[in-house]
């Protein structure tokens, strides 16, 4: 059995370990609830509306708080190395690369990230800024991962995957926390929370965090690379039962960091002789608030409004300042109609102002733009059958840059068994050209000495398109084991990436090839996720997961090399094991070793494999106290490389973490 787990993969949605009791009736027992609450874990991510997982026709993948706090996992990309068929690697002390099914990079366009529906999807450069993303780990209630297409329900750039991390409500928050930690890596890192009662309607959190990062390893170097960061952040969350039938929950934040990064720059336009590595210096500044509505009309029926504010700033002392803002509406409307027809349908309305300012080595023109995203979808969930279930769907949406565009997905599902299921989809989904991608002329490194490279679109960009095709099975496949399996066929057409190329001079001796950024690529790829998790004793639990992905993409253009490099980004193979024990004395011991296949796209991604042990005591109830081991087979690793800011590898170091957690 224990062979059957470390070859097939995980699903860290089970119920909490329990601490091991000493009878065996009562051993019985507690396994027997940990199955239980495991088949009915619930989500909301797939179709706006709470269903359990089991019922779920896509590959969701949910982290549960539980497995949040016994990972030792102190950053959102760390979080998600759990889930098979994402891709993480650390690029340096502050900067992440996420992305799923492949296409990995600093900023993976094709997967949309949300925080409690509020997208933290950056539309200038077509990914996240992970270094401005923070939560408290105890704040998070679940985070749901779904890997491939979201869009008939989140909309353009969920083209092969959604994330969204959903926090606890106020009322789950009552009493106070304070952590302390400190490390190697992390030398500060300290959380104040308070939360409880406003009112007879209202229970309010208030908290406020900040932490320090120690810089990674440069390789070019073999030195400091001047990567460390400060950060801190502070918000609120008020939630409301207003009436039998109505509920509201507000929530802000405001935060403030101090980045520093290394990178190539050049003197001044079209200045190349002048190229070099240079150190920076970041101030990123964040603020948003958002309210939610929700009215119960009946069992089968309700209506959500949402609304959100959210701002962001970025400025550097090289590279260019960036200010965006962003207004966001939404409304979904839940209903029955007759017996077997469940319908979800809303709209949502999308306001950014968006502003770059100029810089050596990349213009954008204009410097700032307006961009609204308007859309429309309707899902509607057909019973066949007793066991049989149907969803057609399908989004209208309208943006500055493609115009209308449609995403459907029709999705089939079989309860072969009240603990068993098996489901497949066929799906369309987008990527919309982002600013980078659409306005922007963007100078890069030297090809050869003297000749200096130029990116820039060209003319009309269309979206980049995905025909998925996905079959999935989930279930309790032992009295001790639930296994998940995915697989999955996708299609893409017009994948944006370099044209061809003109050369003209632009000093003497000096030479400038100007790539068109265009839709220059198609092909496919194919891949695979398994999960298991196995209750070895009440006491003690294995959770491992596995995944493969597979490119043949066909590159029109005479840059096949470069153009390469998209899919040469990603691990073909993944391998993850978490042990979780608890152990006499009020002991908990966690172990967690993963495996990442080499990345040929740089000969410096080798394949490795790290270790992380954990260790907490709890004495008191109300009192933990925990060390953290990171990467403890290597002294130094490189897991990824900026593609964009032609950063030089920056090595992971090996760390210790100790922390104090008291709540009152």
């Amino acid at each position: 059995m224990l062979l059957f787990t470390l070859t097939c993969g995980i699903n860290p949605v089970a119920a909490d370990l329990t601490k091991a009791p000493q009878e065996d009736a009562e051993l019985e027992e507690v396994l027997d609830l940990s199955l239980e609450e495991m088949l009915e874990i619930e989500v909301t991510s797939a179709s706006l509306k709470t269903q359990r997982l089991m019922d779920v026709p896509s590959a969701v993948h949910v982290i549960s708080s539980e497995d949040i706090l016994r990972s030792g996992a102190t950053s959102i990309p760390e979080m998600l190395r759990m889930v098979p068929g994402l891709n993480v690697g650390q690029i340096d002390a502050n900067k992440w690369a996420v992305s799923s099914r492949g296409f990995a990079g600093r900023f993976s366009r094709q997967l949309l990230v949300l925080i409690n529906g509020r997208s933290i999807y950056n539309n200038s450069f077509a990914g996240v800024y992970w270094d401005a993303q923070d939560l408290i780990a105890e704040d998070i209630e679940r985070i749901e991962v779904i890997r491939g297409p979201g869009s008939t329900i989140w909309g353009s750039n969920a083209m092969n995957g959604v994330i969204n991390i959903i926090t606890k409500s106020a009322a789950q928050t009552k009493g106070g926390l304070a952590k302390v930690g400190m490390g190697s890596e992390r030398p500060k890192n300290g959380v104040f929370r308070y939360g409880g009662a406003l009112n007879d309607a209202f229970d309010y959190r208030l908290y406020a965090k900040g932490f320090e990062l120690d810089s990674s390893h440069d390789t070019s170097t073999q030195d400091d690379a001047y990567d460390h960061m400060q950060s801190g952040h502070m918000g609120f969350r008020l939630d409301g039962q207003l009436n039998h039938r109505d509920q509201l929950m507000v929530e802000g934040e405001i935060s403030r960091s101090t980045n520093h990064t290394s990178y190539l720059a050049t003197g001044a336009l079209n200045d190349f002789v002048s190229q070099s590595y240079q150190k920076d210096e970041e101030t990123v500044t964040g603020a948003h608030l958002l309210g939610r509505w929700v009215r119960t009309i009946d069992e089968h029926e309700s209506l959500t409004i949402q609304a959100y504010y959210d701002r962001y700033h970025r400025n550097s002392q090289v590279a260019q300042e960036e200010t965006s803002d962003v207004f966001d509406f939404e409304l979904h409307h839940l209903f029955r109609l007759g017996q077997h027809h469940q319908i979800i349908w809303g709209g949502s309305a999308r306001w950014i102002q968006h502003e770059m300012e100029n810089t050596n080595y990349i213009i954008f023109s204009p410097e700032k733009r307006n961009m609204a995203t308007l859309s429309l979808f309707a899902q509607d969930e057909i019973q066949l059958h007793k066991d049989w279930f149907l969803t057609l769907g399908s989004k209208l949406e309208y943006n500055s840059f493609t115009q209308l565009e449609i995403q459907p997905n029709a999705r089939l599902l079989w309860r072969m068994a009240p603990e068993q299921s098996l489901w497949a989809s066929v799906s369309r989904a987008l990527h919309t050209p982002s600013r980078v991608e659409y306005d922007s002329d963007v100078y890069g490194d030297f090809a050869a000495f003297g000749t200096v490279l130029n990116y820039s679109r060209k003319g009309k960009m269309d979206p980049e398109e995905v025909y998925a095709m996905e079959l999935g099975y989930r279930g309790k496949v032992h009295e001790e084991a639930f296994l998940e399996a995915n697989l999955y066929y996708n299609v893409y057409n017009g994948l944006i990436g370099l044209g061809d190329y003109t050369d003209s001079i632009v000093a003497p001796g000096y030479l400038q090839r100007s790539y068109a950024l265009d839709n220059v690529t198609d092909g496919n790829s194919y891949g695979m996720e398994l999960s298991v998790e196995w209750q070895a004793q009440a006491w003690w639990k294995l959770i491992a997961g596995a995944s493969y992905v597979l490119f043949d993409l066909n590159h029109h253009s005479s840059e096949i090399a470069r153009n390469s490099l998209r899919e040469e980004q990603t691990p073909q193979k993944q391998f993850t094991l978490r042990s979780q024990m608890n152990l006499p004395h009020d002991l908990t011991l966690d172990t967690w070793f993963r495996y990442v296949d080499e990345i040929p796209a740089s000969t410096l991604i080798t394949q490795h494999s790290t270790l992380d042990i954990r260790l907490a005591w709890q004495p008191e109830e109300n009192l933990e106290l925990s060390l953290t081991g990171k990467n403890l087979l290597d002294p130094l690793h490189v897991e990824a490389i900026d593609e964009f800011t032609g950063m030089t590898a920056h090595e992971v170091e090996r760390s210790i973490y100790g922390q104090v957690k008291w709540t009152f």
